[in-house]
């Protein structure tokens, strides 16, 4: 059965000299099936292009994260640390092939809370275009 949760996602993204942080908070759904987290929760892009439903994929034994995208925005990005992995990324604007290297995935549980960081790189084109962090927390909604 689901859970309402609380997520709140703060994400660095470096390029060069430029440095961007955004924190966002999103209510959403957590499940558990066979040992992986499951969490929903939807966006609305600042742009007005429309809605992304996303779904946070957690692996905890093998501190993998998988994050899928669909709506405004369509991708399946994958963090595995020490792993380079590709994605096809698509926005109303146009889309793009991009590789994201996980150099660092940790995943914390306790009773409570579930804690994701990860820090990476994006490429496009075979060159890094940005190096960056997600720090994802997740609590439940007490009523």
């Amino acid at each position: 059965m689901a859970e309402k949760v609380l997520i709140k996602i703060l994400s660095e993204a470096r390029a060069g000299e430029e440095k961007e942080n955004m924190e966002i908070d999103y209510t959403g759904l957590l499940n558990r099936r066979n040992g992986v987290i499951y969490i929903r929760y939807d966006e609305v892009a600042d742009t007005g292009t429309g809605l992304t439903s996303n779904m946070i994929k957690i692996y905890p034994d093998d501190i993998k994260v998988e994050i899928n995208k669909k709506g405004a925005i369509t991708s399946h990005m994958s963090f595995v640390s020490g792993e380079k992995t590709h994605t096809f990324y698509e926005t109303p604007f146009g889309a793009m092939n991009l590789a994201i290297y996980a150099r660092q995935v940790d995943i914390e549980e306790t009773q409570d809370t579930i804690h994701v960081f990860m820090d990476y790189s994006i490429d496009a084109n075979y060159e890094t275009v940005s190096d960056n962090s997600i720090d994802i927390t997740v609590r439940k909604k007490h009523i």
